[in-house]
């Protein structure tokens, strides 16, 4: 095993996620207050979508195929 967890199994923070039209999503920025990863049923697996959330509510849904996704740098 490589040591590289699936998008699923990854627990760190993500700090932003970001598409090719320059749309961004960024913690502390328009109300994004946390972004995750979790799994909706897919053809025979689960598959990695981002939940955006504004407060305690999610905001925006979609695919994790569809965007760039930044961790926070580790000290």
């Amino acid at each position: 095993m490589s040591g590289i967890l699936s998008m699923l199994e990854d627990s760190r923070l993500i700090e932003r996620v970001w598409f090719d039209d320059d749309l961004a999503f960024v913690i502390g920025i328009s109300g994004v207050t946390k972004i995750e990863i979790y799994g909706e049923c897919g053809s025979n697996a689960f598959v990695p979508w981002v939940a955006v959330y504004q407060g305690e509510e999610i905001w925006q849904r979609f695919p994790a195929s569809m965007c760039g996704i930044q961790y926070p740098l580790e000290d």
